[in-house]
């Protein structure tokens, strides 16, 4: 049997920031150019600037890291008192009206060998 851990999840500082609508944001493989503007315009702690950060090549991925560590210095993002599981709800609407609510988890575990 599979084992799942609690672990110390790195959260946004709610003194730090005014709302968490101002900072989440879609899965970087749906934001276009366009989009990516307007939520890097919405805050500058909003988290398209971690998931896609401006750059190309190695570039992107050292300005991710340097916003990173930027936000952890500046206590923008803080880790969890205790470790814990955490309950995710997404909930969306579709094209056609429909709401839709995603439920799950994220926790820790061992990377096994996949044989």
């Amino acid at each position: 049997m599979k084992k799942i851990l609690a672990f110390k999840g790195v959260l946004f500082n709610q003194d730090k920031i005014d709302s968490m609508a101002q900072v989440v944001s879609p899965p970087y493989d749906v934001i276009n150019p366009e989009l990516q503007q307007q939520l890097f315009d919405k805050s500058e702690n909003n988290f398209c600037r971690l998931d896609l950060p401006k750059g190309e090549g190695d570039a992107r991925y050292e300005e991710a890291e340097r916003v990173f560590k930027d936000w952890i210095d500046n206590q923008v993002l803080l880790a969890d008192k205790s470790p814990a599981l955490y309950i995710h709800h997404h909930t969306f609407t579709l094209p056609d009206g429909r709401k839709i609510t995603r439920k799950g988890f994220f926790a820790a575990r061992r990377i096994e060998d996949f044989s």
